[in-house]
C-alpha cells in the first residue's frame, strides 16, 4: 500500500511529464539513458523530491532545501501564531477619525531531532536529471529528481 507522500509524489511527477508533453518540450541532455523507475514511485521507505531550476547547481540546492522542508513539515513542526487587532478613535474639532491596526505573526520551529541534522547529500540514493527546452520559447531548464531514504521509523 502506498503512503500519502508516495501517491502525491507520483501524481506530481506524472503531471510534470504530462504537462511537458503538451508544451512541446524536448529533452536535450539527461543523466541516464532511461528514466529510473523510482522517479515514478520512490518505493517504501523513500522520499522523492523533483524540482525545476535554470541550472544543475541551482537544482541540486533547491532539491536539498525542498527535501529538508518536506521532512521537517512531515515530522517535527510546531507552529505558533498570534493576532493583535487595535482600533483607536481620535476626536478633533467635532470630527471623529478611526484607525485600525492589525498584526499577525506565525512562528515555525522544528524539533531538535538527530536525523534532522543528518540530512545530507551523501545519503541520497538516486539522482536523475534532464535538461529540457521549450521549443516555442527556447527557454531551457533542468528537471532534477532525488530519491532519499525516509522510513516509517523516521516519520514516527
Amino acid at each position: 500500500m502506498k503512503t500519502k507522500t508516495q501517491i502525491i509524489a507520483t501524481v506530481l511527477v506524472a503531471l510534470m511529464f504530462t504537462c511537458g508533453a503538451y508544451a512541446k518540450t524536448k529533452v536535450i541532455e539527461k543523466s541516464a539513458k532511461k528514466v529510473p523507475e523510482w522517479v515514478y514511485d520512490p518505493g517504501e521507505g523513500y522520499m522523492l523530491v523533483t524540482v525545476d531550476a535554470p541550472s544543475l547547481s541551482k537544482a541540486q540546492d533547491l532539491a536539498m532545501e525542498m527535501l529538508t522542508e518536506r521532512i521537517i513539515e512531515s515530522v517535527a513542526t510546531n507552529v505558533s501564531t498570534s493576532t493583535v487587532s487595535e482600533i483607536s478613535h481620535t476626536s478633533s474639532n467635532g470630527e471623529i477619525s478611526e484607525q485600525e491596526t492589525f498584526n499577525r505573526s506565525a512562528r515555525l520551529r522544528s524539533a531538535n531531532l538527530p536525523f534532522l541534522k543528518g540530512i545530507s547529500h551523501t545519503k541520497i540514493q538516486g539522482v536523475y536529471w534532464a535538461k529540457v527546452r521549450d521549443e516555442n520559447s527556447k527557454r531551457e531548464w533542468i528537471e532534477y529528481s532525488i530519491r532519499y531514504p525516509f522510513s516509517k521509523a523516521d516519520l514516527r
